[in-house]
């Protein structure tokens, strides 16, 4: 069957994901010339392990998060963050009629100049949410599991009989972190957006749907301490985090991608444990004497509420011109949010800036259950 030529890119994307997980003694798909359809998908389906829900889950209450944000289930996730393309298995349920990728946020430099590193410096606004945050007081945890709920838009790539298909999708996820290392991360496709391009959600939702996809880790999976056991030195702290992604590079001295790799290994951190306030005091310590990232501004975020928003440039290993933006709460020091930005992408077609992916968390705080209860 002949080929289309978005077909041929979406094909050569995955066969450039096969050499990056193959770089760093993952082995990856094979290149997508030598495996017929069913087996690619098997393979993304592998890296992504994903299996549906059995039953759907009680409704859980949204509320603004407290404090602190990847599906990033060890060094294949990173890789694939990395590139900035998450691969997704069609068991999401249909697609919305209209996947648009949705409006920007009203950056105050246009994100061509934020990826050219010229925002402004962003030591003093970093120094002052670090002073911030280390005056939070944090409620005491009330269990044992370190639970987040999150609605994001993702770019997704879906693998279907002899079709290749690519979108930015809508996606409620859940993740909760036990005690043992185990976790169990639930994603089910969410609303669309308001026009003002605002997250739209009622004071409750109906979690993991039948549609929905479930990954069960067992346990030692994860370090649960692991943002417990992380010095709040900066520079030791900065050293700790670099070297979570060494598989890419990060650790080297005087690496290029430094602030990136920063940006990857927090919000990974962040994706699915609480951090406590005297880390995310550490945190915008460490940015704040980091070079490559600026300031992109205050800004209005998708729940409507203000954010510091930073700007870190792209990677070596980006395939397309973004810029990644990391957003603050500056009323708590915490992680509000984050967008990537995509600047211009033949194989997403796109031709001026465009976001990418977002992601905000709803909750973020402890609980005494593993996984969603079974209504």
């Amino acid at each position: 069957m002949t080929e289309t030529p978005q077909e041929r890119r979406a094909r050569a994307e995955i066969d450039e994901l096969a050499v990056l997980l193959d770089g760093v003694g993952l082995g990856g798909p094979a290149p997508a010339a030598a495996v017929d359809d069913d087996a690619m998908q098997r393979e993304i389906a592998a890296i992504v392990g994903r299996r549906p829900a059995a039953e759907p889950a009680t409704v859980i209450p949204l509320r603004r998060r407290r404090s602190p944000w990847s599906l990033a289930a060890g060094v294949a996730a990173a890789v694939l963050l990395a590139v900035g393309v998450t691969l997704v298995p069609s068991q999401l349920g249909d697609p919305p009629a209209v996947a648009a990728a949705p409006p920007m946020l009203a950056y105050p430099i246009d994100p061509e100049s934020l990826a050219a590193g010229e925002g402004a410096p962003a030591t003093d606004e970093l120094t002052a949410l670090a002073a911030t945050a280390a005056a939070r007081v944090d409620p005491e945890p009330t269990g044992t599991v370190q639970h987040t709920l999150s609605q994001s838009w993702l770019l997704s790539v879906e693998v279907d009989d002899d079709t290749t298909t690519m979108a930015v999708e809508p996606t409620i996820g859940e993740t909760w972190t036990a005690e043992d290392g185990s976790a169990t991360f639930v994603q089910w496709r969410g609303p669309g957006l308001a026009p003002s391009g605002e997250l739209v959600f009622d004071q409750t939702v109906d979690t993991a749907p039948d549609n929905a996809a479930v990954d069960l880790l067992p346990a030692g999976t994860f370090d649960a301490q692991q943002a417990a056991r992380l010095s709040r030195d900066p520079v030791q702290l900065r050293a700790e985090l670099l070297r979570s992604l060494s598989m890419l590079g990060c650790d080297l001295p005087d690496s290029p991608n430094a602030a990136v790799c920063l940006y990857l290994a927090i919000t990974d951190l962040a994706d699915r444990l609480v951090l406590p306030a005297d880390l995310d005091a550490a945190l915008w310590q460490v940015l704040a004497d980091e070079p490559g990232l600026t300031l992109a501004g205050t800004v209005t975020d998708r729940l409507g509420e203000g954010a510091v928003a930073l700007a870190f440039p792209a990677a070596d290993w980006d395939s397309d011109p973004l810029v990644r933006v990391l957003l603050i709460d500056p009323s708590t020091g915490s992680i509000a949010g984050r967008e990537e930005v995509t600047l211009s992408s033949e194989l997403l077609d796109i031709d001026d800036p465009t976001v990418t992916q977002f992601r905000y968390d709803l909750s973020v705080g402890w609980t005494d259950v593993t996984g969603p209860s079974q209504g």
